[in-house]
C-alpha cells in the first residue's frame, strides 16, 4: 500500500462533516484543520498516519470511543432495542475514512450487483424498483412466489474479527490494511455513556463500529459469503421473470430473482418449500462461520402476488425453529 500524503490527510479532514459529534477527547474536525494545515506539523501529522496504516501504531486517543444508546421501536426494557453508536475521536475517523477511500476504489467487482447499500454508483431505488417490478408480474401472473424480509440481530455488533479477517484475505485486502483494521476495531475500548454518565472502559472483542466511516463497506464484504450463494445456488428457484419475446427479437429467458440487499436487509425470493430449506441451510452456515443471527421476531414473509389464499402455513408449513422450538412465520 502507497503511504498517506499530508493533502490526502487535509482533504480528509476538510470532506468529513462539520456537525459530526467529536470521540471522547472533545476535538471536533473543524478544529483539527487548524493544525493540519500548519506547515510545521506536517511531518509528524504524516509520520502518525502511516505508522498507523503500516505498523498498526495509533495514538493512545484512537483506541478510546464512547458509546450512545439510540432507542428503536419495540420494549426499551430490552437492550436489543437500543443502537449502540460510537464516538469515535475525530483524527481516528480521518485515518479511518483515508482507509475507506482506498477500499472503495476496488471494492466494487467485489460485492454482488444486488447489493445496494453504501455502493458507489448504486441507489436504493433500484432494488425498490426491481422489487416493485417482481410484485406486478407476479400479480399478473397470480403466481406463488413468497419474499421473505430478514432481519439480522445486531449485525455489525456480532461481526467476528477472525471472521473479518478471513473475508478480508479471501478477497484479497493486502495484509497491511488487514491488521491495521484488526487491531484498531478489536483492540479499543468503550465507556458507555449513560444519562451522561460514563462507565468504567469496556474492551471490544467483536463488532463493527456504528459511527465509522469504514464500517458499512467492511459490513458488505462480511455480507458476501451469504448473498452470493443465493444468487448462484441452482436449488433457489426464487422470482421467475416471464420469458421476453418481442416482434424482430428472438425471445429470451432472464435470470431468476432471488436476493436484493440494502447492508444487512435482505430480500429473499422463495417458490416453494425446498427454496425455503436451501436458504435456510445456507443462514444456517452463515450463521455458524459469522457468529451473525438471524432475528426471527423481526422477519416477515409476504405474498410477492398479494394473493391472500396463495399461501399459508399450512399449504407451506414455512417455520423456523428457535430455542428449540418450532414456529410459525406469519404472512402479511
Amino acid at each position: 500500500m502507497s503511504p498517506f500524503d499530508i493533502d490526502e490527510i487535509v482533504a480528509q479532514g476538510s470532506r468529513a462533516p462539520k456537525s459530526s459529534s467529536p470521540g471522547p477527547d472533545g476535538l471536533s474536525y473543524v478544529f483539527l484543520n487548524l493544525p493540519f494545515q500548519q506547515p510545521q506539523y506536517t511531518e509528524l501529522i504524516v509520520r502518525v498516519f502511516n505508522d498507523a496504516l503500516s505498523k498498526s501504531l495509533f495514538p493512545p486517543s484512537w483506541l478510546e470511543t464512547s458509546v450512545c444508546l439510540l432507542p428503536k421501536k419495540g420494549d426499551l426494557t430490552s437492550l436489543k432495542n437500543w443502537r449502540p453508536i460510537t464516538l469515535i475521536n475525530c483524527d481516528a475517523k480521518i485515518f479511518t475514512r483515508l482507509l475507506n477511500t482506498r477500499l472503495a476504489s476496488i471494492i466494487s467487482p467485489l460485492i454482488s450487483p444486488n447489493q445496494s447499500g453504501f455502493m458507489k454508483e448504486r441507489f436504493i431505488a433500484d432494488n425498490g424498483a426491481l422489487a416493485q417490478i417482481a410484485c406486478e408480474q407476479a400479480s399478473a401472473r397470480q403466481s406463488d412466489e413468497v419474499g421473505l424480509l430478514c432481519d439480522q440481530e445486531k449485525a455489525y455488533d456480532r461481526v467476528h474479527p477472525t471472521y473479518l479477517r478471513a473475508i478480508l484475505t479471501r478477497f484479497g485486502i493486502p495484509m497491511g490494511f488487514i491488521d491495521s483494521i484488526s487491531s484498531l476495531f478489536f483492540g479499543t475500548s468503550m465507556k458507555v455513556n449513560v444519562n451522561g454518565y460514563l462507565t468504567q472502559p469496556v474492551p471490544l472483542g467483536r463488532g463493527l463500529r456504528q459511527g465509522d466511516p469504514i464500517s458499512p463497506l467492511l459490513f458488505n464484504l462480511v455480507m458476501e459469503p451469504l448473498i452470493k450463494p443465493i444468487i448462484h445456488s441452482d436449488r433457489i428457484q426464487g422470482f421467475l421473470p416471464p420469458n421476453i419475446s418481442r416482434p424482430y427479437l428472438d425471445s429470451f429467458t432472464l435470470p431468476p430473482l432471488r436476493v436484493l440487499a440494502y447492508a444487512d436487509d435482505l430480500l429473499i425470493f422463495l417458490k416453494d418449500v425446498y427454496d425455503l430449506a436451501e436458504v435456510q441451510q445456507l443462514i444456517s452456515c452463515y450463521n455458524r462461520a459469522s457468529n451473525a443471527k438471524m432475528n426471527y421476531d423481526k422477519t416477515v414473509a409476504f405474498s410477492v402476488s398479494g394473493r391472500h389464499t396463495l399461501i399459508g402455513c399450512l399449504h407451506y408449513n414455512l417455520t423456523v425453529s428457535r430455542n428449540g422450538t418450532t414456529e410459525t412465520i406469519l404472512f402479511l
